[in-house]
């Protein structure tokens, strides 16, 4: 009957991790699925212990996983945030090429076949010159803003990837450290009252710290705004 329950709690263990999200969950579940498996012994032979164990270390991963998708999230919105700026910067650009485009049809409006077939194409002709000069005004400006947007666009998601990537990476790391802990624990080696203590105060002090912060990007030439 203990082994039953034993194995049921070990896989109600692994199903309470489920949750932890992103990119590396798997890792984060591959880790825990390994410890459990080697403490397989320790788990039937003592469930009541085991089962002390993990109620101490499974908060401390949920509570890891809380942190590290708070962190994920913050620098997803920092790269949407600074998106929307640069559609701020953009916007005049924009409005000047509509008004453009809206003279022009308003020119090209103005002729009319019906009245005068010769004035009809003698007034397209006239327009149709003049409108050569806003045309090339109008790509002019569509494609330095096209390069200003891809220019700003590859710094967002550079600073993105290292935002996440540093979020990543303390998760993983004071994941492993928990994992380490809790097989310690299955196996009966139990640390010190002092030195649980200290781990876990050193791991929540890392993992709650200020958000992270983006890295300033290799500085290239931007184009003017």
């Amino acid at each position: 009957m203990l082994k039953v329950n034993s194995i049921s709690f070990v896989l109600l263990c692994v199903l309470s991790l489920i949750a932890i999200g992103f990119a590396d969950r798997p890792q984060v579940e591959v880790n825990l699925a390994n410890t459990i498996l080697r403490s397989a012994a320790s788990i039937q032979n003592d469930p009541v212990k085991s089962a002390q164990c993990f109620s101490v270390y499974l908060p401390k991963l949920n509570e890891l996983s809380t942190v590290y998708e708070d962190q994920y999230q913050a620098c997803l919105k920092l790269s949407e945030d600074s998106k929307k700026e640069i559609r701020k910067d953009v916007e005049p650009a924009a409005v000047s090429v509509n008004n453009t485009r809206e003279e022009m049809c308003g020119s090209f409006s103005a002729c009319d076949f019906d009245t005068d077939p010769y004035g009809f194409f003698e007034c397209t002709n006239d327009v149709a010159g003049k409108a050569i000069s806003k045309a090339y005004s109008i790509q002019e400006l569509s494609q330095d803003r096209m390069l200003y947007i891809k220019f700003k666009y590859e710094l967002i998601q550079y600073d993105q990837n290292t935002c996440t990537t540093k979020a990543s990476g303390t998760y993983v790391r004071d994941s492993a450290n928990v994992h380490a802990e809790l097989q310690n624990c299955l196996a009966g080696k139990l640390p010190e009252e002092s030195s649980t203590s200290t781990t876990t105060t050193s791991t929540t002090t890392e993992s709650t710290s200020s958000p992270i912060e983006l890295d300033t990007a290799p500085s290239i030439a931007e184009p003017d705004v």
